[in-house]
């Protein structure tokens, strides 16, 4: 009856150690909170007056691919008076992927376009745009 009762402690541990990972696999990684809380206060760099703070917390939320970004990072994209920090906003949006996003960094693709500073074929007049291609089916995300 006792080698019975450890035969079966024995498997249940057995079957438990080898359950256990597969079990962990299946969830979703979560955000730890040191992670969250870098996240919100690079959200608040990009709101600061201190234009390298604001540049640099605009280029690690990109890293960090954040999607509470998104809305933070178009506001630099269309309002920040620095031309670098519009640039590393675009750059972080494209990286972050968002539909939204994407939308921003393009929209002003279209109106250059409408402008003939930018050819539907994606040839442009100005040689910093020679490399950005231009999709001419994009059309705006629905809401």
């Amino acid at each position: 009856m006792r080698s019975k009762f450890l035969s079966f402690i024995l498997f249940a541990v057995f079957f438990a150690a080898i359950l256990t990972p597969a079990v962990n696999a299946n969830n979703a990684p979560k955000k730890s909170l040191s992670y969250r809380q870098a996240e919100l206060n690079y959200i608040n760099g990009v709101e600061s007056d201190n234009a390298g703070l604001r540049l640099s917390s605009t280029l690690f939320l990109g890293e960090m691919k954040s999607d509470e970004a998104v809305i933070p990072l178009m506001r630099v994209l269309k309002s920040c008076d620095d031309e670098a920090c519009r640039i590393a906003a675009a750059l972080s949006l494209t990286k972050i992927g968002d539909s939204r996003g994407i939308y921003a960094v393009k929209k002003p693709l279209f109106m250059m376009r409408a402008h003939g500073f930018v050819t539907s074929a994606g040839s442009s007049t100005c040689p910093q745009l020679k490399k950005v291609r231009y999709d001419s089916d994009f059309k705006e995300p629905q809401s």
